[in-house]
């Protein structure tokens, strides 16, 4: 079985950082940094994912607001789609005394989840707890289904300690782990694989560094939906000629004929 095969099909993209960036010299020093982090994944029989990530987050002596918390749910499928991720769920509890407001947007291919309060300042060691379910995230081959996801990436701090635990209805065939730069095939620390569970871990990740994981299930075990895709705006397309644009312009014709009959 070939799961990297997906990795052709399937590029998400997890970018979070602080809400107010510390600078690259401060990750390096390794003074801010994310202590531990453990994610838990969930794959439903529907083909729903549910993610819940605990975040221990060390502020050091800088004033910051909160987190950021960005996920990637759009990106290229073929020259006239995208697909989309679709995100929803958005649920956040935090330690005592942790401003635990929840805000989300989207921004171009970025769904963001701001977590925090506006005026008010932290420092220090805080703990996270994100939970949020995604649509859309699984791919089906002949021979598996699979999940491909993109557990840390580009965070502007260093990180300790990941580790991320993945269960499924029937279990697993397969389980492959990246880490390192953006796009490195290089293994990460420790993974292993039973007929319940899904693990992998790393004991650390510099600033911007990424953590992946792809996981194979026997096939037709959860039910896979047809991605989700957006169509490309174009001009090409925004002028097709259809039975509904041409009679749409006609009746636009008929109707400028008709004021330029009665002014004259």
């Amino acid at each position: 079985m070939r799961i990297a095969r997906s990795l052709l099909l399937l590029s998400l993209a997890v970018i979070a950082g602080a809400l107010v960036s510390p600078t690259v010299l401060d990750a390096q020093a390794g003074i801010e940094q994310i202590r531990q982090y453990d994610v838990s994944i969930e794959i439903e029989p529907d083909g729903d994912v549910l993610v819940v990530e605990d975040i221990s987050y060390d502020f050091g002596p800088y004033e910051r607001h909160g987190i950021y918390r960005d996920l990637q749910y759009r990106y290229g499928y073929d020259d006239q789609h995208e697909r989309v991720i679709r995100i929803h769920d958005v649920r956040v509890s935090a330690s005592q005394g942790t401003p635990a407001d929840v805000d989300t947007s989207t921004d171009g291919y970025l769904f963001h989840i701001r977590i925090g309060d506006p005026d008010r300042t932290i420092r220090g060691i805080h703990q996270y707890r994100i939970s949020y379910r995604v649509e859309g995230a699984l791919n089906s081959f002949e021979d598996h289904e699979e999940l491909f996801w993109n557990v840390a990436s580009d965070w502007e701090v260093p990180i300790s300690n990941l580790s991320v635990n993945v269960t499924a209805p029937a279990g697993f065939v397969e389980l492959i782990c990246f880490a390192g730069p953006t796009g490195s095939r290089a293994s990460c620390g420790n993974s292993s694989v039973t007929a319940a569970v899904a693990n992998a871990e790393q004991e650390s990740l510099r600033a911007y560094e990424a953590f992946s994981i792809a996981v194979a299930m026997p096939p037709d075990s959860v039910e896979v939906p047809s991605p989700i895709l957006d169509t490309l705006w174009s001009l090409d397309r925004a002028f097709a000629r259809t039975p509904s644009t041409l009679g749409g312009m006609a009746a636009l014709l008929l109707a400028a004929i008709g004021i330029v009959a009665r002014l004259i």
